[in-house]
């Protein structure tokens, strides 16, 4: 469990699965909530999505990622007994996080209506595919779909008539989960004030909107900004370059003004340069003739040795990583953006720390998450149930008591 005591008291009910809920319910553990996680006997299935990451050795890196500082009980809430459970742990809760549709809720007698007249301070967030009002408030949605597919992301940010962008898992689950964590610390101060609690709810849809908030506002008539863009479209300093050494580099000199003068002066470059092109507007309405021109000058230096001289000139600018080489870049562990957390198979990888540091107490540690029903004899009988209840529930596969799920499931030796 997490080290910071920020929200320590605050009780948190996490009922959720998949990815973007826990996200939410994880950033509020590190925070140091007691959160205790609800899963099924057999487990979340995103503990073996490992299988899609080409990770074969049992190890659930993104489960442990939104997962860590939880404390994990196996309920079977399909059971009257499994539903006497969470109203248990729901007469102490502050907050209760969970990612069913409506008509999901309802079913179960956990929607908002029912839950507020029973629990009238009880804060209640669910995060959903695309909101819940509207034409598509019934509709499942997973980030892929609501996030990427419906805001323009997977089309317009790749060239015209291109195979459409791929997204990576969990790309809009993550902010989502970040979105809903903002809201349930405003309502939950909102609380302290009225004694009430409120119903927070974020959508895949709504968080992707968002992230993409530039184009989709200024590609709105009468601005027309329309997108994919090419290069041609773009202010030359704020492109990317092809190096000598075939990798590309990223430049955002975007005080042009100030930017393209020292870069032509310190590259030997010939003067009138700067007065051909000397602002802005001149330098976009130029691209066409600026960038095959910086395409020259770039290959004939190594991306790092552009770098150096680019960050030596305070011209902003970095090298085009691969997803596989970040963990090795010497900034993560120093700038304590990451951690090296040794996995259940006996390897250590680095893990991603929450980007929020606090002067005073610190950052929290990404940690491996218990296993499916670890805590789940401690919870219960903090909510009173006796030693005979609990092996009877367990008998009857009620709850699990760590012992219901194999991990092994997920290794292929090859």
């Amino acid at each position: 469990m997490s080290d910071l005591k920020l929200l320590d008291g605050v009780k948190v009910v996490d009922m959720s699965a998949f990815v973007a809920a826990p996200m939410a319910a994880e950033i509020l553990a590190e925070y140091g909530a007691d959160v205790v996680r609800i899963e099924p006997l057999t487990g979340d299935g995103i503990r073996g999505s490992g299988m899609t990451q080409n990770i074969y050795n049992g190890d659930a890196p993104l489960y442990d990622a939104i997962n860590g500082n939880k404390r994990h009980i196996a309920v079977n809430t399909r059971t009257a007994e499994g539903m006497g459970v969470l109203w248990k742990l729901l007469e102490t809760a502050d907050i209760f996080i969970c990612h069913m549709r409506e008509k999901d809720m309802v079913k179960l007698g956990i929607d908002w209506d029912t839950l507020h007249a029973k629990f009238p301070a009880l804060i209640y967030a669910n995060t959903t595919g695309y909101g819940s009002t509207g034409p598509l408030a019934s509709r499942g949605g997973f980030d892929m779909i609501a996030y990427a597919t419906r805001t323009g992301l997977t089309t317009d940010v790749v060239p015209e008539g291109a195979h459409p962008y791929m997204p990576y898992q969990a790309q809009g689950d993550i902010p989502t989960g970040l979105y809903l964590s903002i809201g349930i610390m405003a309502a939950y101060i909102n609380r302290l004030r009225t004694g009430l609690g409120d119903q927070v709810s974020c959508s895949l849809y709504g968080s992707g909107m968002m992230s993409a908030m530039v184009p989709i506002l200024s590609g709105q008539k009468p601005y027309n900004n329309l997108w994919p863009k090419g290069r041609e479209n773009v202010l030359p300093f704020s492109c990317m370059y092809r190096g000598s050494d075939d990798r590309w580099i990223m430049v955002a000199g975007l005080q042009w003004h100030k930017d393209w003068p020292r870069f032509v002066a310190r590259l030997g470059l010939d003067p009138e340069l700067v007065t051909k092109y000397p602002d802005y507007m001149t330098a976009l309405a130029k691209s066409n003739e600026i960038i095959p021109m910086l395409d020259e000058l770039f290959a004939t230096k190594t991306v790092q040795e552009w770098s150096d001289i680019l960050t030596e000139e305070d011209i902003p600018n970095d090298i085009c990583l691969k997803f596989s080489e970040v963990a090795d870049d010497p900034a993560v562990l120093t700038g304590n953006l990451m951690k090296e957390v040794e996995m259940p198979s006996g390897e250590v990888i680095k893990m991603p720390r929450t980007p929020v540091y606090f002067r005073e107490a610190g950052a929290p540690d990404p940690v491996v998450a218990p296993t499916v029903g670890a805590d789940t004899e401690v919870v219960l009988k903090e909510c009173g149930y006796t030693d005979e209840e609990i092996k009877k529930m367990a008998e009857e596969k009620v709850v699990g008591l760590g012992d219901t799920w194999d991990r092994s499931m997920y290794v292929i030796k090859f």
